[in-house]
């Protein structure tokens, strides 16, 4: 079968093709969202008409003060006459390949069948956590004085969202570097968002995205830079509490927050398998992760990586005084593990919230 790369002209093909094996009846935020990711991603399609595509949105993610090309693979599909035939396995061979060449070290995605993609060496690594109560067991929290809240209109407000983030530390293990574009797609992709900024001394410190439907307060981001700005951000969360019946809060931290309240019973909380991540280049992942010594080995690393098989073979692992030196070798591994291990021993804290896809 003939692998394509799509182009802008392929997009409406494409979106029919998404739309058909979905079941998605896309809204017009939708369809612009889908068009946005597409300005700024790689496509690969079979047959023409189009029967099975791919993407690869352009990404990087921070770990540390690392900054890696990240490729999030998203709109896997094809349509049912297509479907068991192998499309998608030569759509992800062609799609990893022309990224490494590209310069990208990880691949993110959220999967519909985690053991589907483990096939592509993909393993789960990013978690999400709901954490919910009843409005009529919330304590009462005061709003503290020096900082203020301030609800503003999204388009507005994104220089100083992306300034909050961008600083925080929580967003260095394994979150993404946010672009502007990636800011301007989120409301299309989650419709009634709403962002509420804390100011001190006249400076953003901190903010909160939430939304209000089906009386419930759901708090999809908080992000703050000292505890008096998260008690202002809680504040306004519960001076809602009249509105709704139930607050609910998503979070990638999968730590139990029941110690907040009076009464710990009153939360109840749920955590679930959220992304998979898979290395595409081993080298240079080793040689560039933000290890947490600066002396280690040397170390023969013995990695197998069977779809990828360019990252399998013996690595001597090496850090004197900070530096790093990795190389392959024919010497025998002291440790032996798969392309999947390195994910779950390196990443398994990686934080994302909300990438397209």
């Amino acid at each position: 079968m003939t692998i394509r790369e799509l182009h802008d002209s392929d997009d409406a093909e494409y979106r029919q093709l998404l739309k058909y094996a979905f079941d998605w009846s896309m809204d017009d935020d939708e369809e612009k969202a889908n068009i946005m990711e597409f300005q700024h991603a790689s496509a690969w399609g079979i047959g023409e008409p189009l029967v099975s595509a791919l993407t690869a949105i352009h990404l990087d993610v921070r770990m540390g003060e690392t900054t890696f090309k990240m490729a999030g693979v998203s709109d896997v599909a094809s349509y049912p006459e297509a479907s068991g035939q192998g499309n998608i396995e030569l759509l992800m061979r062609r799609a990893l390949d022309t990224l490494v060449d590209q310069g990208f070290t990880l691949a993110y995605l959220m999967p519909f069948s985690a053991p589907f993609y483990r096939r592509f060496g993909f393993e789960d690594a990013i978690t999400e956590t709901t954490n919910e109560v009843k409005t009529a067991r919330l304590p009462k929290v005061k709003m503290p004085a020096g900082v203020e809240v301030r609800r503003e209109a999204w388009a507005t407000a994104i220089p100083t969202l992306k300034t909050v983030y961008d600083r925080n530390p929580a967003t260095r293990r394994g979150g993404l570097v946010r672009q502007k574009w990636w800011w301007q797609l989120r409301p299309l992709r989650d419709t009634g968002l709403q962002a509420a900024v804390a100011y001190r001394d006249g400076n953003a410190s901190g903010y909160l995205i939430y939304k209000r439907a089906d009386d419930e307060f759901s708090v999809d981001e908080c992000f703050y830079d000292d505890a008096e700005t998260a008690q202002v951000l809680v504040a306004f969360a519960f001076a809602h509490r009249n509105t709704v019946k139930t607050y609910i809060y998503r979070t990638p931290d999968a730590g139990w927050l029941g110690d907040l309240l009076p009464e710990p019973g009153a939360l109840t909380s749920t955590t679930r398998a959220f992304g998979m991540v898979r290395v595409l280049n081993v080298q240079d992942f080793l040689q560039r992760y933000p290890y947490t010594t600066n002396d280690l080995g040397p170390i023969v690393i013995g990695l197998s990586d069977e779809f990828m098989p360019v990252n399998s073979g013996s690595w001597r692992l090496a850090i004197e005084g900070g530096r790093v030196f990795v190389e392959r070798t024919d010497a025998e591994p002291q440790v032996q593990i798969a392309g999947q291990q390195l994910v779950k021993g390196s990443l398994a804290s990686a934080r994302l919230r909300n990438w397209p896809g």
